[in-house]
């Protein structure tokens, strides 16, 4: 009786939610573009423009308020001829909360920008969201976009700077509402269910576009990370010569496919085909190895292999765009066994960068070695990033662009702009092709984290005090580092230089990343914020805060290395001093070749990482999480299990400069002043320690070992010896009385 009683409430409570949870209004018929699972990939990843995206469901209120100011907002945009290709479109979160929740929807509506499938900004959901601030909203998209410098996202844009487009469109509100059944016409006749404005096709409407702006080059955050209008994601495309003129060095022509390619006019230039070619070992030897100019990137995989099936149609996506720029060739490592086994990789969808007879890496993570007789100068490492198509563009993006280019002071001021690090060479008439020959080899290698330009221009030379060549310096947000060099052979040492730009390739302030986070955790003290990307007004004040944090630790280990050099030049002259009055010359010869070198201080970086993405992580591991969502900090050296997060009073550690650096201050000290946190239990640190101790003693270790080998040897030796002792029968004696039987 009790089960019958409950399932009657259910089914009442089931009509009343039918009767009264949803209006009974008619549906509004939405001329955006419908986003599913299925053609997610195609539209965000693989199509040109940015997305504006509304998040809904059926069943909220809200959104179905906003469904009548979200259509006439559509239908004013859809009559746009919209140079920027700024698309709209929804996800339905009731039927995709997968999409919904990679999207990081946490309330409906949600309305956010998107590029190339990377959120770029969201519209707040304060105020009325009728068609008109919908509208505003996407004039300030395509004000961020048009400028190429532009720091601003489309909600930091003010009202005053669209306003001129907003009355032009609201004075022809009468027509842009004729056109929504045009609109909702051509929707109906897509074949595929994309509507026209998202295959790219015009609609015969009033011209509302932006007067007097072209395709332009996007902007790029403080730590590298670009957005793009482009196909490609996270990188810079190139824009027109006609709008940034010199203001950036040797731009590469945007990845833009047409099926008009005249290949006849590309003959000559790399992959003028515009598809993926199949290698084998003699090709791979005739137009791989032996092309010294050539760019290559190639995917070596096995027909059995899941991972190669899934990117595969991304690899001919990336063969397409990058046609008459970059070579993209294959290789089945089941055909073709001697090959794949010679470059040592794993035969399931591995890719790798190529450069005539070098090997270039993708992300200096591992080596491998080919046969000398088909790549003799070998530096090959795997690419282990993402390979979605927007991460396989950037990276092709990155290497086409990776040639060294001389610039000028209004060149590089540009570059300044839009590359977290760059590395600056300086050459006069002095200086040697063999310099160059030098630089030109580490072009391929920090390809991927920075980029490196050479000049000879005047006011460089005086903006960075240069007097001596060649001169190797970098250049990361403001901040300048000098390669400290004692004579051409130490900047011709690419052992040195490689060692001196990977330390100093990472930027100043970066996002801690999965892709990234080995490199920056490992092997260095790091600054570590915890932050809400959403909360932009902390967020942009907490960055503001730990970069001036970083700038001034490091201008204060600079200072602290120049003292000590400085101490040991004195006693180095003292000792110059003493000989000669001594007038002792081989005592004067010993002083003279003392070098006066100082110790390297111990790496601290400064990063952030979403508080919200890693939140679990961040929890287990480290037991932080964002309280009121206000911004946390801690301070972190993973290699060893330890962690800060809290001041010298016990207060947590806030994104202030001065109670960041007071604190780490106290932990750089010798012995440190504050007790670390360990991230780790007792027994992985006890394993820690014995690994660590192990690595520093190799020697030490192996003898013990043997020595440990030698004891339980001999000691289980003679236990046997005593146990078979112990075992034996004692010696039979004939009674002398008694009856035997």
């Amino acid at each position: 009786m009790r089960y019958d009683m409950r399932l009657i409430f259910w089914i009442l409570q089931l009509t009343l939610v039918s009767a009264f949870g949803f209006s009974s209004e008619p549906e509004v018929e939405d001329p955006s573009t419908e986003i599913t699972p299925d053609n997610y990939e195609e539209l965000l990843m693989q199509m040109p423009g940015v997305w504006f995206i509304k998040h809904f469901s059926p069943t909220c209120s809200h959104c179905r308020a906003l469904a009548p100011h979200w259509a006439e907002f559509a239908n004013l945009v859809l009559s746009q001829n919209d140079d920027f290709g700024v698309k709209i479109g929804n996800i339905n979160c009731l039927a995709y909360g997968d999409l919904c929740a990679e999207h990081e929807v946490r309330a409906y509506p949600d309305m956010s920008v998107f590029k190339n499938g990377i959120k770029w900004d969201q519209l707040a959901s304060k105020g009325d969201n009728n068609a008109e601030r919908l509208l505003r909203y996407y004039f300030k998209i395509k004000s961020a976009l048009g400028d190429p410098l532009a720091k601003l996202k489309p909600s930091e844009i003010g009202d005053d700077v669209v306003e001129e487009y907003m009355s032009k469109v609201l004075s022809s509100s009468s027509g842009s509402q004729a056109n929504n059944s045009t609109a909702g016409d051509a929707d109906k006749e897509e074949s595929q269910g994309v509507p026209a404005h998202a295959t790219g096709e015009k609609l015969d409407a009033p011209d509302y576009s932006l007067a007097g702006t072209g395709n332009s080059e996007p902007d790029v955050d403080a730590d590298g990370n670009t957005d793009d209008t482009s196909n490609l994601s996270n990188t810079k495309a190139a824009p027109d010569a006609a709008n940034i003129g010199a203001a950036v060095p040797a731009p590469v022509t945007e990845f833009n496919p047409s099926a008009d390619v005249d290949e006849a006019s590309l003959a000559g230039s790399p992959n003028p085909s515009g598809i993926s070619v199949q290698l084998t070992l003699k090709s791979f030897s005739e137009n791989v190895a032996k092309s010294p100019d050539s760019k290559w990137l190639i995917a070596f995989y096995t027909k059995k292999c899941s991972a190669w099936n899934n990117i595969k149609d991304n690899w001919a996506q990336l063969a397409r765009y990058t046609q008459g720029h970059l070579n993209v060739g294959h290789v089945d490592c089941s055909a073709d066994k001697k090959l794949c086994k010679g470059i040592n990789l794993s035969p399931c969808s591995s890719i790798m960068a190529f450069k005539g007879t070098e090997n270039i890496a993708l992300s200096l993570e591992r080596q491998s070695s080919l046969p000398q007789k088909v790549l003799p100068e070998n530096n090959g490492i795997v690419y282990e990033g993402f390979r979605s198509l927007s991460d396989l563009l950037y990276v092709a993006q990155r290497l086409v662009d990776s040639d060294i280019t001389d610039v000028s002071y209004a060149q590089f001021a540009a570059l300044e702009e839009i590359e977290p690090v760059i590395f600056l060479y300086f050459y006069d008439g002095n200086t040697t092709p063999e310099d160059f020959e030098y630089l030109d080899k580490l072009s391929f290698p920090v390809f991927e984290h920075a980029r490196i330009v050479k000049t000879r221009d005047p006011d460089l030379i005086e903006r960075f005090g240069t007097s001596q060549f060649p001169k190797l310096i970098a250049v990361k947000s403001g901040q300048v580092i000098t390669f400290n060099s004692l004579g051409p052979r130490d900047i011709r040492s690419y052992d040195k230089v490689f060692a001196w730009m990977k330390a100093n390739w990472i930027g100043l302030y970066p996002e801690l990343t999965a892709i990234n986070a080995k490199e920056i955790l490992s092997g260095r003290t790091v600054v570590l914020a915890v932050l809400d990307r959403s909360d932009t007004e902390n967020f942009n004040m907490t960055k503001i805060e730990m970069l001036s944090a970083a700038k001034e630790y490091s201008e204060y280990q600079a200072q602290e290395e120049n003292s000590l050099k400085a101490e040991k030049r004195k006693r180095k002259n003292r000792k110059i001093k003493e000989a000669e009055d001594k007038d002792d010359d081989k005592a004067l010869s010993d002083a003279k070749r003392i070098r006066v070198e100082v110790p390297p201080s111990p790496p601290v970086g400064f990063a952030w990482i979403d508080g919200l993405l890693w939140e679990r992580w961040l929890k287990v591991t480290y037991g932080v999480t964002l309280r009121n969502k206000r911004p946390r900090v801690i301070i972190v050296r993973y290699d060893e299990g330890k962690y800060w997060d809290e001041t010298q009073s016990g207060e947590p550690i806030s994104a202030s400069r001065s109670e960041v650096l007071d604190t780490l201050f106290a932990i750089m000290r010798s012995p440190p002043l504050l007790s670390p946190k360990s991230s780790v239990s007792r027994i992985s640190t006890w394993f820690y320690l014995v690994q660590n101790w192990v690595l520093f003693h190799v020697k030490l270790s192996l003898f013990f070992l043997f020595c440990s080998i030698i004891f339980l040897y001999v000691h289980r030796k003679n236990r046997h010896q005593r146990g078979a002792r112990s075992l034996a029968l004692p010696a039979f004696e004939t009674p002398t009385e008694g009856k035997i039987d």
